[in-house]
């Protein structure tokens, strides 16, 4: 994907249902920003720890409710 971002193929790379482990491993080794985290968010299952992580400037949590 971030071959596509260099070709101009996409502007930007977004990611889905990511944890905290996994969206530290792709910061660590991406050359491309992340533009977004879509996370699952309902009164049942809202992941405040990944939203507050979001929101420090890492990326930006997009809440998806179904």
């Amino acid at each position: 994907m971030e071959e596509s971002v260099k070709e101009g193929k996409l502007r930007t790379i977004g990611v889905s249902s990511f944890e905290k482990e996994d969206l530290d491993n792709l910061i660590k080794n991406s050359s491309t920003k992340l533009a977004v985290n879509q996370i699952l968010v309902h009164i049942g299952e809202t992941s405040m720890d990944l939203i507050d992580y979001g929101q420090v400037g890492v990326f930006p949590v997009f809440g998806l409710y179904n």
